[in-house]
């Protein structure tokens, strides 16, 4: 990491929220419109087939995991209505064009959101992966390093198995996956800033 990095301190992070909650804050940013990142995670099926099991949401202050699935691969929001509700309202987020969106690697979740019906999705400017890489080229460019080496975040990966997504319905408690995909989705909003900066450079 570079020296002088402040210690990290990953914001409010708000895993497994109920539908009012997540509802509620997604009005809150399209009413308020920041920067925000998107983070999906799968239950590891092949990229065409598998289920979006989870998807997080940061502005780098707030982070907010919302589990679409269970294990049982059944919705998570189970009051009758709450699903279709959440569903509308993310769709609601990702076609806002005034709400600019960044991602690592956006090609998957991009691909993964269409073919679970979270489409269109508007207002994609920027990539963390493809940013760090224009400019270090010949360093790695996965999400954990790009963080211990820009923002000085520590590990956090193993919290939902040695693979990503390993873990979902294979014994690893949903919590711990949802503050996976949180700390996914704050980490990729933060570097965004110092992505840009190099850019810039």
């Amino acid at each position: 990491a570079r020296s002088g990095t402040p210690d990290w301190d990953p914001g409010t992070l708000i895993i497994q929220p109920t539908a009012r909650v997540l509802i509620d804050w997604i009005a809150m940013i399209r009413a308020n419109p920041v920067p925000i990142a998107i983070d999906v995670e799968t239950d590891g099926g092949h990229i065409m087939e598998a289920p979006l099991t989870f998807i997080g949401f940061s502005d780098g202050e707030t982070s907010v995991s919302a589990q679409l699935l269970k294990a049982n691969r059944r919705p998570f929001y189970a009051v009758p209505g709450e699903d279709s509700a959440v569903r509308d309202a993310i769709r609601g987020l990702l076609a806002d064009r005034a709400v600019e969106k960044t991602g690592q690697n956006f090609q998957f979740d991009l691909l993964v959101m269409k073919r679970n019906g979270l489409w269109p999705v508007r207002g994609f400017t920027f990539d963390t992966m493809l940013a760090h890489h224009t400019v270090r080229c010949e360093e790695p460019d996965a999400l954990e390093y790009l963080a211990s080496f820009y923002l000085n975040c520590p590990a956090w990966k193993g919290l939902a198995g040695e693979a990503k997504g390993a873990g979902f319905g294979l014994g690893v408690p949903d919590a711990r996956i949802a503050l996976y995909n949180c700390m996914d989705a704050c980490v990729t909003a933060r570097l965004r800033p110092h992505l840009q900066l190099e850019l810039a450079a």
